[in-house]
């Protein structure tokens, strides 16, 4: 499976969309930064995760550098952030 699945999994046993770790990067900049999928990007914007969003702008600059079109868009519908 790949992380799409596991981050399906994951949340629907409970997990929480808008988990930080200990240094404070959210599982939506983990999605971001750190794998460049659009899709779990949406899927945690669906779930809440924008909740602990403190720096948008982050995110967007992160998206921005990976250079995925569909994650851009994606944190820039109207709700999304």
């Amino acid at each position: 499976a790949g992380y799409l699945e596991l981050v399906q999994l994951l949340l629907a046993r409970g997990a929480a969309a808008e988990f930080a770790n200990g240094d404070g990067e959210s599982a939506l900049m983990g999605a971001v930064h750190r794998f460049g999928n659009a899709d779990i990007v949406r899927l945690l914007l669906q779930h809440g995760a924008a909740r602990r969003v403190y720096r948008p702008e982050a995110l967007v600059e992160a998206a921005a550098s990976v250079g995925d079109v569909n994650m851009l868009t994606a944190l820039f519908q109207p709700g999304a952030l």
